[in-house]
């Protein structure tokens, strides 16, 4: 591997869970961190400290750690991760309350700390929005040099219950977890536990301080509650989802956390949090629980009695906030979604480049092959051939996509070769050949027997080293987005073509020699508007809609709840979902779960099943969607566009060379239902508007994204390398 290798630093290292230098870590910044380093190894980085690590690879500061100066050199690009800082007032409100807390001058310094690190970080993560603000009053980041990242869990980990346990002895369980430290973590805790109708069994996890000792020390002398406390003292982290499953409601009683991994682990196990309202938790709960003020003061009566309320109403609709709760988590704390925001962040692809452990095994024994084997020379035939790889070859954007460069070239023989399902789409053997090589030894046999000069791979790693170990003079690559592109390694191919332009930096990173040409999907717009209108629809009803898989990516869950609230304010929109799940090894079937989540909101979502075109469907649509938390330039709004219909996407991958915020659509953020459901209201409400930005969207794709120029580009290429 050339140009930069697949590494990265972290500083401070974080400490190795359960080890003896665990129980002197700080808390939730590093546990957070050893997640992520666990992740990143498993996608085949070598993370190191930042010691160990080569001045020119990036670096991931966490909070803050000693030899900043050496960190900041220039040489390299630092994230810095941060949590918040001391609030003075925080101190001094508690200070007052409690008098086991104070604000120290030392703080002063650490403040300063990180002033400093937020003014030289290359990019910023803050924890929340909360988190933000108040850092802010140190110094604010520029525009598109930071992003908001909640932390995460391992969701299959950290996963609620088979089923819901019963009440134990008749009582619920209320739980609290962390590092527990102060006398309002635990006071309030058992005052708010009183005030319920049934005195409750308390569960409690974590370290104590001296503070909280002597408080649950106090309590537990208490007739009252002796029997009903339990303190299970630091939890190992393998042994952390058992505790949290014991639990009917987590509350958490700190007020000014910036994203507290206690609550993201007790969500994705499907327990719904109560917490004060100040501090980023709130943003971590959303509708999984209930967030409490404290108008009168640092946990005030109002604030425990709100507590009290809200650990009830969680209580008396347990069944719906324990689904609320694990949802909340899946939406916002997923760690394999997250690490890639992490990654990108630092500016690394989400996978390691040649990570692949089967590509890894097979590379040598293609080369060992490919050294035995005479090379395909041209066949006879007035076609030259060209086999194009894709793991299927069923109903998706990149299919479709060949299929319609295939019958614009007729001077050319296709193949289209499955490497998974055998399953494909009648398009295959009318515009070309099909056959299903599901292994390594199986491609270079078809690509042997059929003399196939030229390969076009997709996606698939072990599929380059068959088509070297087959003698194929020529091997190239079409791709996707930063996580398609790097999963393919690139140093034996003749050529890249990239979907996207904002992919090619990426891959010149780590492979600088290979050649690259960026060539966008297109649809040929005189076709599209030849085709037949589907359309069912009442008349007035404004009708959004999506061609695609149902991939877990793709995250129609939040499309669906984004329209259902549109349809709850009484608007007159339709959802139409034209797809199916997807059939790929590993992939998780979505479709059964997105009906649940489509029952509660009535005929507003329709799912209409797959499509063998999608363009008389789309002419039916007056917006096109894309919800996706991963893209290149999907096809889902390429044909929308191309139909003259506007679109609102998620800002994501490389949309933003498609969608121009404002203008042929609207850009979200990702994983923001409100925010989609906000963009999508302005174009329900305003058919000019639909009007302006559909005659914008059929511009771009006129002009930026043009059939005919991108068939031309791939003839030139096709002819060039199979004129052997």
């Amino acid at each position: 591997m050339k140009g930069l290798s697949a590494c990265f630093s972290v500083a401070p290292w974080p400490t190795r869970p359960w080890s003896p230098e665990w129980w002197k870590s700080r808390g939730g910044p590093a546990v957070m961190m050893a997640r992520f380093v666990e992740a990143a190894r498993r996608r085949g980085y070598s993370v190191r400290p930042f010691a160990l690590t080569p001045a020119r690879q990036p670096c991931l500061l966490n909070i803050t750690c000693r030899g900043l100066e050496a960190i900041f050199d220039g040489r390299r690009r630092v994230v810095y991760r941060v949590a918040g800082m001391f609030l003075r007032g925080h101190y001094e409100r508690v200070g007052k309350a409690f008098g086991d807390r104070e604000y120290r001058p030392e703080y002063d310094r650490i403040n300063g700390e990180i002033r400093e690190c937020l003014r030289k970080a290359d990019f910023v993560i803050y924890q929340s929005r909360w988190s933000k603000r108040n850092l802010d009053t140190l110094h604010v980041r520029p525009e598109g040099s930071w992003e908001i990242i909640p932390n995460a869990v391992d969701l299959e980990e950290f996963s609620p219950a088979p089923e819901t346990p019963p009440v134990a002895g008749g009582r619920p369980v209320i739980g609290t977890s962390g590092v527990l430290r102060g006398r309002p973590r635990l006071e309030v805790l058992f005052d708010v536990a009183s005030r319920l109708p049934v005195r409750p069994r308390i569960l409690i996890l974590g370290r104590m301080d001296g503070h909280c000792r002597r408080v649950y020390e106090k309590a537990v002398s208490d007739p009252a509650w002796r029997d009903l406390v339990r303190w299970a003292g630091p939890v190992a982290p393998d042994s952390l989802p058992r505790y949290y499953r014991m639990m009917d409601c987590l509350v958490h009683t700190v007020a000014g956390d910036a994203c507290p991994n206690v609550v993201v682990e007790a969500l994705a196990c499907g327990v719904p949090v109560v917490c004060p309202e100040e501090g980023g938790t709130a943003e971590l709960v959303g509708p999984a629980g209930v967030a409490v003020p404290d108008p009168e003061g640092m946990y005030g009566e109002a604030l425990r009695e709100g507590m009290a309320e809200g650990v009830k109403r969680v209580l008396a609709n347990l069944g719906e906030y324990r689904c609320l709760a694990r949802r909340q988590a899946e939406n916002n704390n997923d760690m394999a979604v997250l690490t890639s925001r992490y990654l990108a962040a630092l500016g690394l692809p989400p996978s390691a480049p040649g990570s692949d452990r089967r590509s890894r095994v097979l590379r040598p024994i293609g080369a060992v092959l490919r050294a035995a084997t005479p090379r395909i020379g041209r066949a006879g035939g007035d076609r030259p051939k060209i086999a194009l790889t894709l793991w299927d070859w069923k109903v998706g954007g990149i299919a479709s996509w060949m299929f319609r460069l295939a019958e614009a070239l007729p001077g050319f023989e296709f193949h289209f070769v499955a490497l998974t399902i055998p399953e494909h789409h009648m398009l295959c053997e009318k515009v070309g050949r099909f056959a299903c090589a599901p292994g390594f030894f199986q491609l270079r046999r078809l690509l042997r027997d059929e003399r196939i000069p030229l390969v076009q791979l997709n996606s698939v790693p072990w599929s380059v080293h068959a088509a070297f170990a087959a003698g194929v003079p020529k091997v190239i690559e079409r791709t996707d987005g930063i996580l398609s592109c790097c999963s393919m390694p690139k140093d034996r191919l003749d050529l890249v073509i990239a979907s996207t332009a904002g992919t090619v930096p990426f891959m010149r990173r780590f492979w600088p020699d290979i050649p690259y040409e960026v060539i966008y999907n297109s649809l040929d717009i005189e076709r599209a508007d030849a085709a037949p209108t589907i359309r069912d629809e009442p008349p007035g009803t404004v009708v959004v809609g999506v061609c695609s898989r149902f991939g877990r990516g793709k995250r129609l869950d939040f499309l669906i709840e984004a329209v259902g609230r549109l349809a709850r304010k009484g608007l007159p929109v339709r959802l139409l979902l034209a797809g199916e799940d997807s059939r790929l090894p590993g992939a998780r079937p979505m479709e059964k779960e997105l009906r649940r989540l489509a029952a509660g909101f009535g005929d507003a979502v329709k799912f209409i099943g797959p499509v063998d075109d999608p363009i008389p469907v789309t002419k039916g649509f007056d917006i096109g969607a894309c919800s996706s938390m991963n893209e290149g330039i999907p096809n889902s709004l390429i044909e929308p566009m191309a139909c003259g219909k506007p679109v609102v996407s998620t800002r994501v991958g490389d949309v933003e060379e498609l969608v121009e915020d404002g203008v042929n659509g609207f850009l979200v953020p990702p994983g923001d239902a409100e925010a989609l459901a906000g963009a999508l209201e302005k174009l329900v409400l305003d058919p000019d508007l639909r009007g302006k930005m559909g005659a914008a969207a059929r511009r771009t794709i006129e002009t930026k994204f043009s059939f005919r120029t991108a068939v031309e580009r791939y003839r030139a290429i096709y002819e060039k390398l199979t004129a052997i």
